[in-house]
Formats: C-alpha cells, sequence, structure tokens
C-alpha cells in the first residue's frame, strides 16, 4: 500500500503530514506516490515543527526516486497541509501539483488562518532533477491569503482554501 510505502521512506522521527495521494498523471508504469511529513528540528536552542513533502516518482518495478516538493515552515504558527491536487493549469500540457497549506495567525494585532497555494511543475519522464520547480505565478496568483481579523475590526475572508476553490478559478477537474 502506498500509505506504508510512504511510512517507510519518510525522513526519520516523522509522521504522516496528510493523506497520501497516488497520480498516474503523469504517466509511467505505476503511480507516482505523494506524501507529507511532519517533523521536529531544533532551531537557535527552540523545537520547531515543519512539514516536508516528497513525490516518489516510479522509475521501475517497485523502484521509486524520492523527489523534494517542499518544506513548509512555520509562520506565525505551524504549517499544515489542507489540500494535495493535480490539475491542468497555467496552460501547460502536463498537469501540475497544487498543495494549499495553512498556519494558524495569534498575534497582538491580528489572529485568524493564513492560507498558501503553492503550484509545482511536474516530474519530467527522465529528468534527475531532485527538487521540484515552484510556478511562481501560477502560486501567487492562487495565493489565498489570510483568513484574519485585526485588532481595529477589520476583517478578511481568504480566497482559496480548499481543493474546490482552487479547482473553480482553474476551470480545471481532476485529469
Amino acid at each position: 500500500m502506498a500509505e506504508d510505502f510512504a511510512k517507510r521512506n519518510g525522513p526519520p522521527q516523522s509522521t504522516l503530514a496528510h493523506p497520501v495521494v497516488e497520480t498516474r498523471a503523469w504517466g509511467g508504469t505505476a503511480p507516482a506516490i505523494i506524501a507529507f511529513y511532519e517533523r521536529e528540528t531544533e532551531q537557535s536552542g527552540e523545537a520547531v515543527r515543519d512539514v516536508v513533502g516528497y513525490l516518489y516518482v516510479p522509475t521501475g518495478p517497485r523502484a521509486y526516486r524520492r523527489v523534494l516538493i517542499d518544506t513548509f515552515a512555520p509562520e506565525g504558527g505551524d504549517p499544515t497541509i489542507e489540500a494535495v491536487l493535480v490539475a491542468r493549469a497555467g496552460g501547460g500540457r502536463q498537469p501540475k501539483l497544487i498543495v494549499i497549506a495553512s498556519w494558524p495567525q495569534n498575534h497582538y494585532d491580528v489572529h485568524g488562518t493564513l492560507y498558501g497555494t503553492f503550484a509545482y511543475a511536474p516530474p519530467r519522464p527522465g529528468s534527475r532533477a531532485t527538487k521540484l520547480t515552484r510556478d511562481q505565478a501560477l502560486s501567487a496568483q492562487l495565493d489565498g491569503g489570510c483568513e484574519c481579523e485585526w485588532r481595529d475590526g477589520t476583517k478578511r475572508v481568504a480566497k482559496f482554501k480548499t481543493a474546490d476553490d482552487v479547482r473553480a478559478a482553474l476551470g480545471a477537474k481532476a485529469p
């Protein structure tokens, strides 16, 4: 099972941070596996929790190559992976990997939830790349923003918080 595979191949002392996703969107003899892991690290003597994502690309029968998707660091609060989807976007022929992350915000002047949408170019067949390339323009276009309330009474609603929100904006269906 993909979840067992992801657990065995994740970083040391990590746990799955989101349900494992399998996709054949980019071809291949077996589905690619997408997994996100929570891990605790130490920075400046403090424990910090981040989330790291990996794409396991099939290279042969029961063989995979691990490609870093990204690392989501704390941003006011610890990161949470809200959604992972594969959708056609940005004019490319190949579907892109899209990740929605959130961070709780609890500061003197503002509280709520910050949402970020991150789009990645698909792995190229035969590529030896060790990290996916972020599509900066599409990520900015789909950025969720802060669903927050400020101390002065100002309120904002985040535009993209779910996979359905992103699909609707793209006019996309899963490939």
